[in-house]
């Protein structure tokens, strides 16, 4: 850490609220190869802003890569079963012994999280809208209703980051 970012990082906490110091530190996060810390600065900064949770999760989606498959010792998407003999099984969680580092599922989850935050549900009533005295399913109703099941299935896999 510099010595510009310990100055940064010391007047941010004596006041956490402002803005431009906030904004400040993001910059130089960025300068110096920190891009992902940078736009969690300005995030925090700017909290009303989904450009920044855009920006965000582009960058994550950028860098996603893959790890080692660590499930029951995986080797190349094979997993050895069975006391008695060898028997070797495809991995249920890869396919060449790699997965994902989790960086592209966030991304995905804040972009839905994004699309979620614009849907207004004094509009709705449990999957029907209320259009000209007639209950029926809409077409907002059925995107907002796909949007919850895919924030549900990309859960699993972003908790352990909040």
């Amino acid at each position: 850490m510099t010595d510009t970012m310990e100055k940064l990082l010391a007047a941010i906490r004596e006041n956490p609220g402002d803005k431009v110091l906030r904004g400040a530190y993001a910059d130089c996060l960025k300068e110096h190869d920190r891009m992902l810390d940078g736009l969690i600065q300005n995030i925090i900064a700017e909290p009303d802003r989904d450009e920044w949770r855009l920006d965000y999760a582009a960058e994550l989606e950028r860098t996603a890569g893959a790890v080692k498959c660590t499930f029951q010792n995986c080797i190349k998407g094979q997993v050895y079963i069975g006391r008695d003999g060898m028997k070797w099984i495809p991995c249920p969680k890869c396919k060449d012994g790699r997965v994902s580092d989790g960086r592209a599922e966030l991304a995905e989850f804040v972009r839905v999280q994004v699309e979620l935050q614009q849907y207004n549900p004094r509009d709705c009533n449990q999957g029907t809208c209320r259009t000209g005295g007639r209950d029926r399913p809409c077409t907002s109703c059925r995107n907002h209703d796909a949007l919850r099941t895919r924030e549900r299935e990309l859960w699993p896999a972003v908790r352990g980051r909040f």
